[in-house]
This record gives structure tokens, sequence and C-alpha cells, in this order.
């Protein structure tokens, strides 16, 4: 059943979604700002023979939409595809459009690098942007800025090169029923909103030291690699729970339950030519941590787990876990401040009114952590959240079966938070990177290499970050009266390498060599 099919047979249903649904009025048309750089001749003609030298300058032009400075004004409800529901002119859920930018640089002589930077307020949530006309490849978003690059080679700057940005605002954003309803909330919001886009395409000569044209040059947030990495890893349960003592192997190689070939890229360093993946969707394998020995020793665990199963040190490829760092440089200041508006006992980077006195236990490697709070001294040295540099036994320090208790108190930070306990919100947080950290929707869950601390009224609880059913949290492990906690979750690598060992296969994915 096509678009228009569809609509005609549920015109009761679409009534309903048109009532929970306002339409958008864009009060704001798109503002296309073409920015041009000159180039001139850097090198030096010299002869010391009998004869003549001479050189000629490469000529530069750079033109978008047939302009030089600005570009007329582009209405994206005049780029919509006809739709027989909405009226003309506006935007709601169940819409779709695309916009063209003619690139021409007919008038240069040299190679371009073109970057599009996409900057949009107030953009309603569910309202993304593609490369692609299959509306497969979402342009990744950070605070609402969206950047498309490339390369114009000598032979495509002979001919003007259009590039199409498509978008599309989903009639129904995820699949499961909770995920739906909870998106329809955020439309029905983002109704209020009044949103403006700025464009802006900046044209530079490429410089000739880079060479002929590689994968990191078409390479894109988002985009597809292959690759099928073979590792083991023994998961030593007496570093990771307080109540066994087994050890579990753990096999990426093809057929086993760690096992990922189809990674997407997570982000791309074109000074260096590095460029971060991660797994498409999640291995069906899982890992347990529980108890201070799982707090203790998570980080190292999950790291040390990650680089043995995906890493590949002949081809210079390391893998590592997840941190929660990722999520805020992704996130952006959307995530910061959802972040630093979390309240339990006490606001996100706060303390509890008062110490722990009666219930005054932590593990081990809580006396390391950088802003710990033992006795009433704060050390603001030592490890970060996402750090740790050797395993920890469960008798190290003379402990008891990975804790230790405060002669007087303990009074750590609150560094625990969750986005609300909600697959949609930290979608909508993560903005263009949601189907890369979020593959399976509302059912990703994953852990996170990061330590958190809950603080409640009379215990705290120590915690390792994850995603649960799609939203970012963290489990119990340890709690200051020695109570103990655990699950089991899948690990969720970074996989780095060089875009040098990437090839382009012919279906638009990308393979390791």
């Amino acid at each position: 059943m096509d678009k228009k099919e569809k609509q005609k047979s549920t015109t009761k249903q679409t009534a309903t979604k048109t009532r929970n649904k306002p339409v958008i009025i864009l009060l704001a048309l798109l503002l296309i700002t073409a920015i041009v750089f000159s180039m001139y001749a850097y090198a030096k003609y010299k002869t010391t023979l009998t004869g003549n030298g001479t050189a000629t300058v490469a000529k530069w032009s750079f033109k978008v939409n047939g302009q030089t400075q600005t570009i007329p004004d582009i209405d994206l409800a005049t780029t919509m595809k006809e739709n027989n529901n909405v009226v003309e002119g506006k935007l709601a859920p169940g819409t779709e459009g695309s916009f063209d930018l003619n690139l021409d640089a007919t008038g240069s002589e040299v190679a371009i690098d073109y970057n599009i930077k996409l900057a949009v307020t107030e953009k309603p949530s569910n309202l993304r942007f593609y490369t692609d006309s299959s509306y497969t490849k979402e342009i990744a978003s950070t605070d609402g800025v969206m950047n498309v690059s490339g390369v114009m080679s000598l032979e495509e700057i002979k001919t003007i090169q259009t590039k199409t940005i498509y978008w599309k605002w989903a009639y129904q954003t995820g699949t499961a029923t909770n995920d739906i309803v909870a998106n329809d909330k955020i439309d029905t919001a983002d109704s209020k909103k009044s949103v403006t886009m700025t464009i802006t395409v900046t044209g530079t000569q490429r410089n000739p030291s880079q060479g002929e044209v590689t994968a990191i040059d078409e390479l894109q947030v988002g985009d597809v690699i292959n690759y099928s990495p073979s590792g083991t890893y023994s998961w030593d349960r007496n570093y990771a729970t307080s109540n066994s003592t087994a050890t579990d192997t753990l096999s990426s190689s093809a057929g086993q339950s760690f096992n990922i070939s189809k990674w997407k890229v997570l982000s791309i360093d074109k000074s260096t030519g590095k460029i971060e993946m991660v797994p498409a969707t999640t291995p069906s394998g899982t890992v347990t941590l529980q108890g201070a020995q799982g707090y203790n020793n998570a980080v190292k665990l999950l790291n040390d787990a990650c680089s043995s199963l995906y890493g590949n040190s002949s081809k210079g490829i390391t893998a590592r876990s997840i941190t929660e760092e990722d999520f805020v440089k992704v996130g952006g200041t959307k995530w910061t401040n959802n972040r630093a508006s979390y309240v339990n006992n006490a606001k996100y980077g706060n303390q509890y009114g008062t110490p722990y006195i009666t219930y005054n236990y932590y593990p081990t490697i809580y006396k390391n952590e950088a802003n710990h709070v033992i006795d009433g001294t704060k050390n603001e040295s030592g490890l970060k959240q996402s750090e740790q540099t050797s395993l920890i036994a469960k008798t190290d320090e003379s402990s008891t079966n990975g804790y230790l208790k405060a002669s007087t108190s303990i009074q750590p930070y609150q560094t625990y938070y969750n986005t609300t306990v909600d697959y949609a919100t930290t979608a909508s947080l993560l903005e263009g990177y949601s189907n890369i950290l979020l593959p399976k929707g509302s059912s990703t869950t994953y852990w996170v290499a990061s330590r958190c601390v809950g603080l409640r009224s009379s215990t705290c609880d120590f915690n390792m970050h994850s995603v649960y059913s799609g939203y970012f949290s963290a489990v119990g492990l340890f709690y200051s009266d020695t109570g103990v906690s655990g699950d089991r979750r899948a690990v969720f690598p970074v996989v780095s390498l060089n875009s040098q060992l990437l090839e382009k296969a012919t279906d638009g994915t990308y393979n390791v060599k």
C-alpha cells in the first residue's frame, strides 16, 4: 500500500492524529548563505638554465544555486511531496520532501572540499534529515547542527554537482507501542515550536598534499562498515562479582554470541584519518556485573573484553567499551543540561545534606576515585569515572569481599542520573545519533563503562552506568549497608581504525581491507 492509499484508508485515524498533533507553521524560512573562500597561488617557479620560466595561476570559482553571496530563500514546506491531508505550506508528522543545493565550480581549476552545514533552531525531535532518498543515511546532529562534507574532484568540477538533502517527519516514530505513544506526545509538544534553519555552504581549495580522494572524504557519520573480528576473552567472575569464581569464555567469531559484523560510523577525524564505529546492533552475548567487585573492576573488564574481542593489532585497530563521555560528546548541551537538572536526594554534582555514618561501607576503588569523601576528607585527585588502570582483588587493601568500612563516615557526590526512564526522551537528547547509540530502539540494553554513585536518605549506592530498554540509566551493584545487586547485559564496543583501511563496496557500505 503506497503512502496515499494508506492515508485514504485511515481517514478516521488521521483525523484523530491531527487533533493530537497540530501542524507547525514555519515562521522562519530557510536561509542559505554561501561562504566563498579566495585561493591564491603558492608555487614559485624558477629556472637556472638558459630559457624562460612561466607560471599560470589556477582559477577559482565557487557558486551555490547560481549565487556567490546570498542565495534565494528556500521554504521547506514548498519542498514537501504531495500530501492531501496537510494544509499547503504547513509541516506535520507524516510529511517528507527534499531540496537541492547546486554546487558550481565550473570556473575553477582546482579540486574543492565542500561542507554543507545545517543549523536548526527549535527542530521537532522527530523531523530528521538524510543524504539518501530511502531515508537510511541520517545526518547526525549535535545541538541542532548537522554537517555534510565531501570532495569535488578535478573531473567533477567540470559540471555542476547537485547535492540533495532529504527530510522526513515520520507519522509514527518507533516500533513498539510504548515508543509510538511516547513519540506522539513529543510530536504534539513540538507543534509549539517555530523552526528556523540556516544553511551554510563552504567551498575551499583541496590541499594538493592530500592526494587522491579516499574513503574518509566521502564517509559520513552513520555509514555502515563491514568488519568481522575474531577474538576471545576470559571473563573472570572473581573480579566481576562477589559470589562467583567461574570464568566465562567470550568469543566474537562467526556464529558466536559476541559476534558483530556490521558497524556504524560514530565519529570522523579528517585531520588524522581516524574514525570510530559502534555495532549496528548489540551482540546476543551478555556478561554479569555484581557486588562491590563488579563496581571495582567493571571499567577495566569491559574495556579489556572489547579490546580482545573486537580489536586487531595487525591492522592497528583498537577497541574499548562505550562510556558516559561518548553520550556527552554526541548529545552536547541538550545532554549535559538534562544531566545537570537531575535531582534525587541531591542534585547531580552535589552531596547529600549529612554524611553517611551508620552505613558507611564502600567498594575498594572508591578511595582511589577523584572527589571521594571519606571520614570528612575530600581528595580531588584520582581516577575519573571511566578510568581504571588495574584489576582489584577481593582482599586488596585488607578488604572484605571487595569493600571497606570508613572510620567515621562517607559523603559521596551525586553522579548517578537517568534520562527520565524513557526511550523517546533519550532518543531526542541524542538527535541524529539515536539510531547509532540505540540500534534496537526501546530494546537496546548494554553496559556503559562508567561508574556513578546514587544518594539515598540513609544509604548510598555504587552503580555502573548502562542503557536499559533504550534509555540511559545505571545498575546498582553495591550499597553502603553492604547490600549487593547485579545484572547481565551486553557489551557495546567503540572501535577505532584508520580510514585508509576502508574501501567502498558496491552497495554503498564500506569494507575493511
